[in-house]
């Protein structure tokens, strides 16, 4: 797998032909990925008043965040992405830009995020970098607040590699790192982007209250992801067509 530098050079040399969208094409309309797959899934936690999202890319997450929330912070290791998201953002001034190094969140006071978001981008972070965010997270969450992460799963395959996700993270290994600095797991649900390959998984992750008493995580293989992602691409193509 890439390293952080790699990761860099990469996305600062991509050419973003579709701004990101290329990679919502799965579904058939970046509107049907929200709306079916993202947003049911974190609900419960929108509308909040400060969300964080990291490594927003060119803002195709971003553009439905935004008008949930009072304050949002997009923070991405490249100046490309970032310098992207604020012309594209230009009429929203509560939108906050930041470029980081990659594994920290300076610029992000503590205990001043209540909802932090990543989608689709830290599969490609290997397990020393999600435990540095991890811990920056139990450093910007408030007490109660709660994080959706969107990263690899693949340690805990028998693949050797897949879809360009790291091979040294896992769901289980992100309880560990929670675990450590005081966080804590709530949800995981282990996704296959092929079938019999739970190479992905989406946390749920919160910083306690004093006083909380928090449940053993739920953990759910979903082995329909797959499948979901079809059926809203067939929505897409019968409903959503331009050319009605």
């Amino acid at each position: 797998m890439p390293t952080l530098d790699d990761n860099r050079a990469i996305w600062e040399q991509y050419a973003w032909p579709e701004g990101g969208e290329e990679w919502s094409k799965a579904w058939g309309h970046p509107a049907l990925m929200w709306h079916g797959t993202i947003y049911p899934r974190i609900a419960p936690f929108l509308p909040a008043e400060h969300v964080l999202e990291i490594a927003p890319g060119y803002g195709r997450c971003t553009d439905f965040l935004l008008w949930r929330c009072v304050r949002l912070t997009i923070v991405d290791l490249t100046t490309k992405c970032i310098e992207a998201c604020r012309a594209r953002f230009v009429g929203h001034p509560h939108l906050t830009y930041l470029v980081n190094d990659g594994r920290s969140l300076a610029g992000v006071a503590e205990a001043s995020v209540d909802f932090a978001f990543s989608w689709d981008s830290l599969v490609h972070a290997d397990a020393p970098t999600m435990a540095a965010y991890v811990a920056e997270l139990a450093r910007t969450l408030r007490p109660g607040g709660t994080a959706f992460l969107h990263h690899s799963n693949l340690a805990a395959c028998a693949a050797p590699s897949a879809h360009w996700r790291d091979p040294s993270m896992s769901a289980e290994i992100l309880q560990n790192q929670c675990a450590a600095v005081g966080l804590h797991v709530l949800a995981q649900e282990l996704v296959e982007w092929e079938p019999g390959l739970a190479s992905d998984a989406f946390s749920l992750l919160r910083r306690p209250k004093p006083g909380d008493r928090m449940a053993a995580p739920r953990v759910d293989h979903n082995p329909d992801f797959v499948h979901e992602v079809a059926r809203y691409r067939r929505l897409s193509d019968l409903y959503w067509c331009s050319e009605v």
